[in-house]
């Protein structure tokens, strides 16, 4: 066994708590999901989270994937104003690790735990279920117990060290899933076409939050609310980016996939320079891909830089969240890096 490190984001500040978000209306455009709706979103891309309750529970007593907030009654939304329903949420990052029996509520003379996912979360999953673990040949078991203990010392000091890092992704994917979902009224509505429409009680209709959301929202004012800077931001974008490159089916589809929204393509030639430059260097350089992470990272960002330089220079972009690019450029790979991960 060797120690590797976890997929962890790059740092980022974290000045917002999941309730203020939830109180803000963040998770309008994409809505909490339930426990096991959330494990069959990963089963549908081969993680395999286990049934009922019991295995998510572990991994948040575990520390390694903790649900966003506990929902006495269920999970309330489509309307305008939560104020009515905070008293019945409990965010976990508020609670001390404890058994989920402790969030349950009544429903007909029975308790049920609803505990609360974002499917942002499921950018991780695969790190989550990659936990620490090793296995010993007959050869070891039937070693002299000297050299056999000496054998197990050294691998329990990997596997705590291991261990640790894995207790820690949640963690460390927290405030990148902050940042996320706090931009997703603004662009996921404009990338999928489709708007979630709410019911405003005092006035009786139903409403729309897409249009006001477009009007007043302001990049800059949103950075200094999550407490981001622009670099941070800039490198969050390269990690998702370069970790949907990587996990990308090696099926010949890759081009069509990429090519995401039909009209995003024909709407900027240059979107389709960025993805075969990130595909296939060799189409331009003539020589084989790169091999190691850090060889395959600077081609990658060096083909993505050609033709964002050509069009915008870093300077003229005004901090907006992600970075100097074509706008269609932008819109296509945001879709694939933050709607449709952790697979294409």
């Amino acid at each position: 066994m060797g120690v590797f490190p976890y997929g962890i984001p790059p740092p980022l500040s974290e000045a917002l708590s999941w309730r203020l978000l939830w109180r803000a209306g963040a998770f309008t455009q994409l809505d909490l999901v339930w426990d096991t709706s959330f494990s069959g979103s990963a089963g549908e891309h081969g993680l395999r989270m286990g049934i009922g309750q019991q295995p998510l529970e572990n991994l948040d007593i575990q520390g390694a994937l903790q649900p966003i907030v506990f929902a006495a009654g269920g999970n309330p939304h489509g309307f305008v104003d939560l104020a009515l329903f905070e008293a019945r949420m409990t965010f976990r990052e508020e609670e001390p690790t404890r058994e989920w029996s402790a969030y349950a509520w009544n429903t007909h003379g029975r308790p049920r735990t609803s505990a609360l996912y974002s499917p942002r979360q499921l950018l991780y999953v695969d790190e989550v279920l990659d936990a620490p673990s090793v296995g010993l040949g007959l050869e070891m078991l039937r070693a002299p117990a000297e050299q056999r203990e000496a054998a197990l010392q050294q691998w329990r000091e990997l596997l705590e060290i291991q261990q640790a890092r894995w207790q820690a992704l949640d963690a460390g994917w927290r405030p990148l899933m902050k940042l996320l979902v706090r931009l997703q009224n603004r662009y996921l509505p404009e990338i999928t076409g489709r708007t979630r429409i709410l019911y405003e009680v005092q006035q009786q209709l139903q409403v729309d939050p897409w249009p006001g959301e477009r009007e007043r929202f302001d990049a800059s004012a949103v950075a200094a609310e999550l407490g981001v800077s622009a670099p941070q931001v800039s490198e969050a974008y390269w990690f998702l980016l370069e970790r949907g490159i990587d996990r990308e089916p090696q099926d010949g589809l890759e081009l069509l996939r990429r090519a995401g929204h039909v009209q995003c393509v024909r709407a900027c030639a240059a979107c389709r320079v960025v993805r075969r430059t990130t595909s296939t260097p060799r189409r331009f350089s003539g020589s084989s891909s790169p091999t190691s992470p850090g060889e395959r990272q600077d081609a990658r960002r060096a083909g993505h830089w050609t033709v964002a330089n050509a069009s915008a220079e870093p300077s003229t972009t005004g901090g907006r969240p992600h970075g100097p690019r074509v706008n269609s450029c932008r819109r296509s790979w945001y879709r694939r890096a933050y709607t449709r991960m952790p697979f294409m």
